[in-house]
């Protein structure tokens, strides 16, 4: 950015602190030249109007001088501006607090341009505003620092900025991106990667983030809860500690071609939530790749689903009367032990259509318990692992439920 300055104020500016911008000092400046015309207003009774205009700000009662300085920093009608981090403002924070002050047009686009080799000190918490205006970008993966706490985005009953890039925060700070009855934006290739809580937690929030990237996290991927919409196509949460992919009390996850590959869990749908994947990988999942649990619904179709770990009901598993869907899949349980491909228990339904189990268990490949059900249409197990032939189990009683075939 060009600072067109007067030369009766740079001797002012090389006298400021290192470390505090020349944007954050005109944006102070201003503030106090409203404060100041407001009081004289006060004591001279007057209440005469002192607004400069621009197209994109209007600053209340700021004086000439810091208006026609402001107008050069923001550029001619204001419909796009670009600002960097941390030459002209030395946080994100700072910059979208100086220049929320501002009245702006209905489209007026602020750019946060993350400076090449710069590393966050600090990510942004906001409350009960709407700053989709703000878009947080980068030319490159962004880092941050040692000292880095706290989440990159925090937004509360708001709407939060745009995230347009890639922050690898190495294991620092909580969450990466956090949302509580709000709504957010993460744009393609974009997202929080290696954060040693969350990646993305969603609450009662509505979610885009497409081709996004939460993979590395300490718990979960995506957590997605009460009634939070989390769309996630095309995007990756590998090799989270906890789960992949978590919704939870009445909320949804569409996931379609998602990548949640060795993770502990895959994903999971607990309390009456929803998870819908479609050409998706679950691959070398530690536990289990998929639950659905507590009148809970999860369709998979056209995915990749494996587990390499002895732990766990089953690779696949439904529980407490809720219902799985998988078709045109294939189910790997590689175990050790007697752990099945799929699972049925406690009055849930697990429907297998178009769909091949591929099991190294001692066992059967489908089990059924508590009243457990699951329907079979087309399945196919590979000659010389199955124990037990499938056909004989079909439309039978079968250990605490029911095997049928449709």
């Amino acid at each position: 950015m060009k600072f067109n300055l007067p030369p009766t104020w740079k001797e002012s500016f090389t006298k400021y602190p290192n470390g505090f911008s020349v944007m954050e000092m005109l944006s102070s400046w201003s503030t106090k030249a409203n404060d100041l015309a407001a009081e004289v207003d006060k004591k001279t009774n007057k209440t005469g109007d002192h607004k400069g205009t621009w197209q994109g700000f209007r600053p209340t009662q700021a004086s000439e001088a810091i208006t026609s300085i402001l107008e050069e920093l923001v550029g001619h009608g204001y419909d796009n501006v670009t600002v960097n981090i941390p030459t002209d403002f030395s946080t994100l924070q700072s910059a979208i607090e100086q220049l929320s002050k501002y009245i702006r047009t209905p489209n007026t686009k602020i750019t946060l341009n993350i400076e090449p080799g710069h590393s966050l000190t600090s990510g942004v918490n906001l409350k009960h505003g709407d700053y989709s205006h703000f878009t947080i970008t980068s030319g490159g993966t962004v880092g941050v620092s040692s000292t880095f706490n706290g989440a990159v985005i925090r937004i509360e009953n708001g709407v939060a900025p745009v995230l347009d890039c890639l922050v690898d925060v190495g294991g620092r700070g909580s969450t990466g991106y956090s949302a509580v009855n709000s709504k957010g934006h993460i744009t393609e290739y974009s997202g929080v990667i290696n954060a040693p809580s969350d990646g993305l937690y969603s609450l009662n929030s509505m979610i885009t983030a497409n081709f996004a990237k939460f993979s590395g996290a300490g718990a979960y991927g995506i957590l997605a809860d009460h009634a939070s919409m989390v769309t996630f196509r095309h995007g990756e949460a590998k090799d989270c500690g906890t789960q992949g992919l978590y919704a939870h009390q009445g909320s949804t996850i569409n996931a379609r071609s998602a990548d949640v590959s060795g993770s502990y869990n895959g994903i999971r749908a607990f309390q009456c939530a929803t998870i819908n994947i479609r050409g998706g990988k679950l691959l070398n999942t530690g536990r289990m790749a998929i639950e659905s649990e507590q009148g809970s619904r999860i369709n998979a179709d056209e995915t990749e689903i494996s587990s390499t770990n002895d732990i766990g009901i089953a690779t696949v598993c439904a529980v407490d009367g809720s219902v799985l869907n998988i078709s045109q899949s294939t189910i790997t349980s590689n175990t050790t032990t007697n752990k099945p491909a799929v699972s049925s228990r406690q009055g849930s339904t697990v429907v297998l259509n178009d769909v091949i189990l591929n099991s190294t268990a001692a066992n059967h490949d489908i089990r059924t318990h508590f009243g457990g059900v699951v329907a079979c249409r087309n399945v196919t197990i590979p000659t010389g692992i199955y124990i037990e032939s499938l056909e004989s189990l079909y439309n039978t009683v079968y250990g605490e439920g029911l095997i049928y075939k449709v």
